[in-house]
């Protein structure tokens, strides 16, 4: 993924309430994305932290919502609601977004990674700025090597290989796991 798009990009996992960067290479460009192997970021505002946290299950997103949404900038979700609708669009599409909810020029998408018993086990993702991306252009141009490189890494851990052939099936799939996830959860 690094190497097709030249951009920053990472791989992330769950550790309590926070996405832990386990590696992180810089972009080509000579303004680029910040990111350290071993640093924690926010679920809440993140596209890392929101592709985990939206497929974590509910004992994890309200341990998320009580101790507070912080607000990093003005596109941050801070109450509850928003961001419930905002990890239902992600279930449904299967990636997520970070439009300068994180910090002012700052974008980002990023892919949930599930493993051979379908569970949650990391996240990919790719981060620009905004001097060199808008969010349209970064979905037209690197989203779709994304959700390649997702569909790939997952399969390779054993997730669904048939259903994971392509994105429509993926998703489709993604938001069946989601729903049965959050019926089973009753916390």
């Amino acid at each position: 993924l690094w190497e097709k798009t030249g951009q920053s990009v990472y791989l992330g996992i769950l550790e309590d309430d926070q996405v832990l960067y386990l590696e992180h290479l810089d972009s080509t460009e000579p303004v680029k994305v910040a990111g350290a192997i071993g640093r924690k970021y926010p679920l809440h505002c993140t596209a890392p932290g929101k592709a985990l946290l939206a497929f974590a299950g509910q004992k994890i997103f309200q341990q998320v919502v009580s101790k507070g949404l912080t607000k990093f900038t003005e596109n941050t979700f801070t109450d509850e609601p928003s961001l419930s609708a905002e990890l239902e669009k992600i279930r449904q599409s299967g990636w997520a977004e970070d439009n300068e909810e994180f910090g002012r020029g700052l974008l980002c998408l990023a892919v949930p990674l599930f493993d051979y018993q379908e569970k949650l086990v990391g996240t990919i993702g790719v981060s620009v700025t905004t001097l060199s991306f808008s969010m349209d252009s970064l979905k037209q141009q690197i989203l779709p090597e994304l959700l390649a490189a997702g569909n790939t890494i997952s399969q390779h851990l054993g997730y669904n290989r048939n259903q994971a052939v392509n994105s429509s099936s993926r998703i489709n799939h993604l938001l069946k796991r989601a729903k049965t996830e959050f019926a089973e959860d009753p916390s």
